[in-house]
């Protein structure tokens, strides 16, 4: 790539002279796989793929957000208290998920794009994997929903909801508690799907 440079001499023509340097292309090139290297993508999933994806599902609320060590690697420690065990896990019981990323007291720092955040008291639903990933929320974020007042909200504000007695991810909500049952029927039923 060459960049050409002329210059306005006085009275306003230009010069026959030009200026060339080679510029290259690997410093923009760098600069665009380390900006795409930082980005979380994630396949969006359907309702459907969620509920077939998820080994562990639960609604229950926030006990304790910890920040600890893994591979010295800061993780950040979830426990939620199940209050209607969907999947996996029992009522009552207390679960803890692991979310790459946080700040440890040595002021190691590491944050991922698009990770949910958690506060302790917040009522959630979860569809979760059982094994070790970034995010154990099935779909990386899309398997959370926050109780947000008019019905369970996901991370881009769309409201779980019951149209028609069928579970769809965006509506104006319902109850929560026909949710739930709806929720784990088509959890116990995913084999038939």
């Amino acid at each position: 790539m060459m960049v050409l440079f002329r210059r306005k001499e006085e009275g306003g023509r230009r010069k026959g002279n030009t200026l060339s340097f080679p510029l290259s292309p690997w410093p923009f090139m760098i600069l665009f796989l380390l900006s795409t290297a930082f980005a979380t993508t994630y396949k969006t999933l359907t309702l459907a793929e969620m509920v077939m994806q998820a080994d562990i599902a639960f609604y229950g609320q926030v006990t304790k957000v910890e920040v600890i060590e893994r591979n010295k690697e800061p993780w950040t420690q979830i426990s939620f208290k199940v209050s209607e065990a969907l999947l996996g896990t029992e009522k009552d019981s207390t679960e803890v998920l692991n979310f790459y990323g946080g700040t440890l007291d040595s002021g190691l720092s590491l944050t991922i794009n698009l990770m949910p955040i958690f506060s302790e008291g917040e009522d959630i639903l979860i569809l979760a994997y059982k094994d070790d990933f970034y995010s154990p929320i099935v779909g990386f974020r899309q398997g959370l929903w926050r109780n947000q007042g008019q019905g369970f909200k996901d991370e881009t504000a769309r409201i779980l909801s019951l149209i028609d007695g069928k579970l769809e991810l965006d509506g104006s909500g319902g109850g929560n508690e026909d949710i739930l049952r709806t929720l784990k029927e088509m959890l116990e039923n995913r084999s038939s799907q």
